[in-house]
């Protein structure tokens, strides 16, 4: 069942009816109930996340044991908090140590009180489980009798849900376009038989792991050169396994982009034509990323040196010719702009004066700025 489909279940039961979510690791269980609750008025103050597994015994999950009047009682524990709705994910419940089976079945009862404290009314609990077959050899299954209490949902992993989510959460677009090409297995084993002690099992968690590793490294250019693909496929595999890790590398060889602005400026002349001819295969998102590494280096030597050099000059304006319209008239709006009216001097005005091409790219410039104010008036109406 996709995780749209358990909340819409979810949301439409009663807030003291406990339910439970079982998937296999590293599906986004957390973060699904997380982002569920955020639509259900759950801020970051009232949603707390509870793992089991890490409990040694009771005194990790009720609090600290204090003495007063000679009594015996509990500190409220710090995760606890009764002057609000809160929305309490109990997370690996089958990994519990049995000395906390207890409370935490008062904690999701009806009654919802825990260690003789009463939840906030509206308050909800969710329980999340690993399937057995997946599970760690210490994982004991739920007694029936306790498990029937629940409302139960089989979370799967969708692909759909999975690229909505990547594409807000600013993933790279190569990681995303991969899933979508390849589909569920990249996202998910699909062998039923492989278990946690496996090589590194695939899972939505590990994914996006790897995925920020790959940002990293590719803004430091580690995959260019003739050792960037198995520096690739060397990441890839110690998060994901190397059967990922290959396919992802034969994808990246053939779909990646591997320009950066550090290439157009340290391209040789003779390799310029094979350089202008890749920008065919790339999309906007990769030139906004080029124009911007462009504007920085040429920001940093101005600011380092007061000066640009020739060469970067040159490098500058046979890369802005290169580039269609559209893309000029993008570096121009996100970045020449912003430099001409800062009022104090810049590269720019270096760039300009360029004795092959400077008067083209001043020409160019004002043909940018006079579409731009055209196009102004024609919104005015």
């Amino acid at each position: 069942m996709k995780f749209s489909t358990i909340f819409s279940h979810i949301a439409d039961q009663d807030p003291t009816t406990p339910a439970v979510i079982i998937g296999k690791p590293g599906i986004g269980k957390t973060q699904a109930v997380k982002a569920f609750g955020k639509v259900q008025g759950f801020d970051d103050d009232s949603f707390v996340a509870l793992n089991c597994a890490q409990f040694a015994d009771e005194g990790d999950m009720i609090g600290l044991l204090q003495i007063k009047d000679g009594q015996h009682s509990h500190t409220i524990p710090d995760w606890l908090k009764l002057d609000r709705k809160m929305l309490i994910f109990v997370d690996e419940l089958n990994r519990a140590p049995k000395s906390c089976i207890n409370g935490l079945m008062q904690l999701m009862s009806p009654e919802q009180t825990f260690n003789g404290h009463k939840l906030f009314p509206g308050s909800r609990v969710i329980a999340a489980i690993n399937p057995a077959d997946v599970a760690a050899n210490d994982c004991d299954e739920l007694n029936r009798a306790l498990f029937s209490r629940f409302a139960r949902y089989n979370a799967e992993v969708c692909v759909d849900e999975w690229v909505a989510w990547a594409h807000d959460a600013k993933i790279d677009d190569m990681i995303i376009d991969f899933i979508i090409k390849t589909g569920k297995s990249a996202l998910i084993d699909m062998d039923e038989s492989q278990t946690a002690e496996d090589e590194n099992t695939v899972n939505p968690r590990s994914v996006v792991n790897f995925a920020l590793a790959f940002a990293r490294a590719k803004e430091n250019g580690r995959y260019e050169g003739p050792d960037g693909l198995e520096y690739l496929y060397e990441g890839a595999m110690s998060m994901l396994g190397s059967k990922w890790a290959l396919n992802f590398k034969d994808w990246y060889s053939k779909n990646g982009n591997t320009i950066t602005a550090k290439t157009i400026f340290e391209t040789p002349e003779d390799k310029l034509d094979t350089l202008k001819k890749a920008f065919k295969k790339l999309r906007p998102t990769d030139f906004c990323a080029i124009n911007a590494g462009i504007v920085d280096m040429l920001n940093l030597s101005w600011k380092n040196t007061k000066k640009i050099t020739d060469e970067q000059a040159s490098r500058f304006l046979w890369y802005f010719f290169a580039v269609n319209r559209e893309i000029r008239t993008k570096l121009y709006v996100d970045f020449i702009k912003t430099n001409l009216e800062g009022g104090d001097p810049t590269w720019i005005k270096t760039v300009s004066h360029d004795a092959t091409l400077g008067k083209k790219f001043k020409t160019e410039i004002r043909s940018i700025i006079d579409n731009e104010m055209n196009t102004e008036d024609e919104m005015m109406g």
